[in-house]
């Protein structure tokens, strides 16, 4: 029987040797997500991280969140006596089946690294990308989120920003508008000039360098067109935008300038028999 007392001896032996383990294991999966938490909180507050982008923020705190995960995978799983070669070995196979099935995931995570990188446009910026357009909210992994004017919001796969052409309305501080105006044959194009420069130049948000422009630049089927070139600050843009057509409707209507309408001369032609 001392075979068996022997078997018995071992299997106990093995049996509190992988419970202290498992313990030992359990408490720094514990001790490990505590302190993961901690530390992403701190970076969530830290003052120095607060200089940079808040998107470029959000993707340093979730990335390194990721990493000391994977590092406390590996610690937790060589405590328990799993190899660590087998287990990179496994861990590798899955990672290249799990990535040829989310090959869009992979590119999207690609693309949030060179939004990051390269900064084509920060967070607060008011982008247009293909159909979409709003101001940027978030900066995520794989995504960015836009919000849009009317209060909608837009998540777009960041492997489709990075591979389409985007337009930062707010990279720079100053903006051009044009603006179209109609007037009738009947009126003298200088005067209308003068009009609408006059409007333009009397407007305190309109730059005066560089200086409001203005051409006839059409002969329309119904009259003259005339274009505004004017610079605003990039935050005045819109209100000098919804300005500047009342301002200069009233100006024409006080100087006798009249808008045409489109119309439709019909001769009818009577056969003689």
């Amino acid at each position: 029987m001392d075979w068996l007392r022997t078997a018995i001896d071992t299997l106990t032996a093995s049996s509190t040797e992988f419970l202290m383990k498992l313990i030992a294991a359990v408490a720094v999966l514990v001790i490990g997500g505590f302190i993961i938490k901690r530390i992403s909180r701190r970076m969530i507050n830290s003052k120095r991280l607060d200089k940079i982008d808040p998107g470029a923020k959000n993707f340093l705190v979730s990335f390194n969140r990721i990493a000391l995960y994977i590092v406390l995978f590996f610690t937790v799983a060589a405590i328990v006596g799993i190899p660590t070669a087998s287990l990179i070995a496994i861990v590798s196979s899955c990672g290249l089946a799990i990535g040829l099935a989310l090959q869009g995931g992979l590119s999207n995570l690609a693309g949030g690294l060179l939004i990051i990188v390269f900064k084509p446009f920060r967070t607060g910026d008011y982008i247009k990308v293909d159909d979409s357009e709003g101001t940027v909210s978030e900066i995520n992994l794989f995504y960015t989120v836009l919000k849009t004017a009317d209060n909608r919001r837009v998540t777009i796969p960041n492997g489709n920003i990075t591979g389409k052409t985007v337009t930062d309305v707010t990279a720079y501080d100053t903006r051009r508008a044009d603006y179209k105006f109609l007037t009738s044959y009947g009126d003298d194009p200088e005067k209308v000039k003068k009009v609408i420069l006059g409007v333009a130049k009397s407007d305190p948000l309109i730059l005066s360098d560089p200086e409001p422009k203005v051409f006839l630049t059409s002969h329309e089927d119904s009259g003259y067109e005339f274009t505004l070139y004017v610079w605003s600050a990039t935050k005045d843009y819109w209100t000098v935008r919804w300005n500047i057509y009342d301002k200069v409707q009233k100006a024409f209507a006080e100087n006798g300038i009249s808008i045409p309408y489109r119309t439709i001369d019909v001769n009818i032609k009577k056969d003689e028999d």
